[in-house]
Protein backbone atom coordinates (compact mmCIF):
# COMPACT_ATOMS: atom_id res chain seq x y z
CA UNK A 1 0.00 0.00 0.00
CA UNK A 2 0.83 3.68 -0.06
CA UNK A 3 2.50 3.67 3.34
CA UNK A 4 3.93 0.14 3.42
CA UNK A 5 7.35 1.48 4.35
CA UNK A 6 6.32 4.47 6.44
CA UNK A 7 8.47 5.24 9.47
CA UNK A 8 11.43 3.29 8.08
CA UNK A 9 13.48 6.18 9.50
CA UNK A 10 16.96 4.76 8.92
CA UNK A 11 16.37 3.17 5.49
CA UNK A 12 19.62 3.15 3.51
CA UNK A 13 19.19 0.42 0.90
CA UNK A 14 16.47 -1.15 -1.22
CA UNK A 15 17.34 -4.32 -3.11
CA UNK A 16 15.35 -6.10 -5.81
CA UNK A 17 15.59 -9.51 -7.43
CA UNK A 18 17.44 -9.24 -10.73
CA UNK A 19 14.39 -10.71 -12.53
CA UNK A 20 12.05 -8.00 -11.25
CA UNK A 21 10.96 -5.90 -14.22
CA UNK A 22 8.04 -4.18 -12.48
CA UNK A 23 10.21 -2.09 -10.18
CA UNK A 24 13.70 -0.68 -10.24
CA UNK A 25 15.99 1.00 -7.74
CA UNK A 26 17.76 4.10 -9.01
CA UNK A 27 19.85 6.38 -6.78
CA UNK A 28 18.19 5.12 -3.60
CA UNK A 29 14.64 5.40 -4.99
CA UNK A 30 12.20 2.53 -5.51
CA UNK A 31 10.51 3.23 -8.87
CA UNK A 32 7.45 1.63 -10.44
CA UNK A 33 8.65 1.29 -14.03
CA UNK A 34 5.29 1.36 -15.85
CA UNK A 35 4.50 4.97 -14.88
CA UNK A 36 7.86 6.31 -13.59
CA UNK A 37 6.43 6.73 -10.08
CA UNK A 38 8.72 7.04 -7.09
CA UNK A 39 7.30 4.75 -4.38
CA UNK A 40 9.87 5.03 -1.58
CA UNK A 41 13.17 6.79 -1.01
CA UNK A 42 16.13 6.02 1.20
CA UNK A 43 18.09 8.48 3.36
CA UNK A 44 20.65 8.90 0.56
CA UNK A 45 18.15 9.19 -2.31
CA UNK A 46 18.46 11.44 -5.34
CA UNK A 47 15.24 11.54 -7.34
CA UNK A 48 15.99 10.58 -10.97
CA UNK A 49 15.06 13.16 -13.62
CA UNK A 50 12.75 10.70 -15.42
CA UNK A 51 10.35 10.42 -12.44
CA UNK A 52 6.88 11.78 -13.35
CA UNK A 53 5.04 11.31 -10.05
CA UNK A 54 5.75 10.60 -6.41
CA UNK A 55 3.72 8.35 -4.14
CA UNK A 56 2.30 9.56 -0.84
CA UNK A 57 4.83 9.55 2.04
CA UNK A 58 7.77 8.58 -0.23
CA UNK A 59 10.26 10.44 1.98
CA UNK A 60 8.25 10.40 5.23
CA UNK A 61 10.24 10.30 8.47
CA UNK A 62 13.65 9.80 6.89
CA UNK A 63 15.97 11.03 9.63
CA UNK A 64 19.12 11.64 7.63
CA UNK A 65 17.87 13.16 4.37
CA UNK A 66 19.09 16.77 4.10
CA UNK A 67 18.35 17.68 0.49
CA UNK A 68 15.68 16.82 -2.09
CA UNK A 69 15.40 18.06 -5.66
CA UNK A 70 12.04 17.29 -7.25
CA UNK A 71 12.37 16.72 -11.03
CA UNK A 72 10.84 19.05 -13.61
CA UNK A 73 8.26 16.48 -14.78
CA UNK A 74 6.57 16.30 -11.37
CA UNK A 75 3.58 18.64 -11.06
CA UNK A 76 2.35 17.61 -7.61
CA UNK A 77 4.07 17.16 -4.25
CA UNK A 78 2.09 14.34 -2.62
CA UNK A 79 0.44 14.25 0.78
CA UNK A 80 2.94 13.48 3.58
CA UNK A 81 5.80 13.72 1.05
CA UNK A 82 8.52 14.49 3.61
CA UNK A 83 6.51 14.63 6.83
CA UNK A 84 8.79 14.37 9.85
CA UNK A 85 12.08 14.73 7.95
CA UNK A 86 13.60 16.76 10.75
CA UNK A 87 16.95 17.28 9.02
CA UNK A 88 15.58 18.19 5.60
CA UNK A 89 17.05 21.58 4.75
CA UNK A 90 17.23 22.12 0.99
CA UNK A 91 14.24 21.47 -1.27
CA UNK A 92 14.23 22.33 -4.94
CA UNK A 93 10.70 22.64 -6.30
CA UNK A 94 10.26 22.39 -10.10
CA UNK A 95 9.18 25.43 -12.11
CA UNK A 96 6.09 23.59 -13.43
CA UNK A 97 4.84 22.46 -9.99
CA UNK A 98 1.09 23.01 -9.56
CA UNK A 99 0.04 21.47 -6.22
CA UNK A 100 1.63 21.06 -2.78
CA UNK A 101 -0.56 18.59 -0.90
CA UNK A 102 -1.60 18.20 2.72
CA UNK A 103 1.26 17.95 5.22
CA UNK A 104 3.81 17.64 2.41
CA UNK A 105 6.54 19.25 4.53
CA UNK A 106 4.90 18.99 7.97
CA UNK A 107 7.48 18.92 10.80
CA UNK A 108 10.45 19.56 8.52
CA UNK A 109 11.88 21.65 11.33
CA UNK A 110 15.14 22.59 9.55
CA UNK A 111 13.58 23.39 6.16
CA UNK A 112 15.48 26.21 4.41
CA UNK A 113 17.99 26.67 7.24
CA UNK A 114 20.94 27.02 4.83
CA UNK A 115 19.23 29.86 2.95
CA UNK A 116 18.33 31.88 6.01
CA UNK A 117 14.86 30.39 6.37
CA UNK A 118 13.65 31.83 3.06
CA UNK A 119 11.16 29.79 1.00
CA UNK A 120 10.02 30.97 -2.43
CA UNK A 121 7.27 28.79 -3.88
CA UNK A 122 7.27 28.64 -7.72
CA UNK A 123 4.73 30.88 -9.46
CA UNK A 124 3.23 27.85 -11.24
CA UNK A 125 1.74 26.57 -7.95
CA UNK A 126 -2.01 27.14 -7.85
CA UNK A 127 -2.89 25.06 -4.78
CA UNK A 128 -1.32 24.61 -1.35
CA UNK A 129 -3.33 22.20 0.79
CA UNK A 130 -3.78 22.18 4.58
CA UNK A 131 -0.77 22.13 6.88
CA UNK A 132 1.65 21.83 3.96
CA UNK A 133 4.39 23.65 5.89
CA UNK A 134 3.13 23.44 9.49
CA UNK A 135 5.81 23.15 12.20
CA UNK A 136 8.66 24.13 9.87
CA UNK A 137 10.45 25.97 12.66
CA UNK A 138 13.35 27.34 10.60
CA UNK A 139 11.18 29.21 8.08
CA UNK A 140 11.52 32.96 8.52
CA UNK A 141 10.30 34.32 5.18
CA UNK A 142 7.80 32.82 2.71
CA UNK A 143 6.86 34.12 -0.73
CA UNK A 144 3.61 32.66 -2.03
CA UNK A 145 3.25 32.20 -5.80
CA UNK A 146 1.47 34.81 -7.88
CA UNK A 147 -0.76 32.13 -9.48
CA UNK A 148 -1.95 30.77 -6.13
CA UNK A 149 -5.72 30.26 -6.22
CA UNK A 150 -6.42 28.01 -3.23
CA UNK A 151 -4.90 27.43 0.18
CA UNK A 152 -6.18 24.60 2.36
CA UNK A 153 -8.57 25.23 5.21
CA UNK A 154 -5.98 24.21 7.81
CA UNK A 155 -3.14 26.38 8.96
CA UNK A 156 -0.44 25.99 6.31
CA UNK A 157 2.23 27.68 8.42
CA UNK A 158 0.99 26.75 11.90
CA UNK A 159 3.72 26.64 14.56
CA UNK A 160 6.42 27.98 12.24
CA UNK A 161 7.96 29.67 15.26
CA UNK A 162 10.56 31.73 13.36
CA UNK A 163 8.26 32.94 10.58
CA UNK A 164 8.35 36.72 10.35
CA UNK A 165 7.22 37.51 6.78
CA UNK A 166 4.69 36.07 4.33
CA UNK A 167 4.48 37.73 0.93
CA UNK A 168 1.18 37.43 -0.94
CA UNK A 169 1.77 38.19 -4.61
CA UNK A 170 -1.78 37.38 -5.73
CA UNK A 171 -4.84 39.35 -4.70
CA UNK A 172 -7.33 36.91 -6.29
CA UNK A 173 -6.72 33.93 -4.02
CA UNK A 174 -9.86 32.21 -2.72
CA UNK A 175 -10.18 31.66 1.02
Amino acid sequence: GETAFSHANKLQTIELDENNYTFSVVDGCLIKNANATLLKATNNAIIPDFVKSIEQAAFAALEDIAEVSIPSGVIEVPTYFAVGCYNLDKVTLPAALEVINTQAFYKCTKLCTSVGGVLVIPDSVTTIRSNAFAQCDALTDVTLPKNLVTMGSGSNFQDCRSLKTIRFRNSTMAA
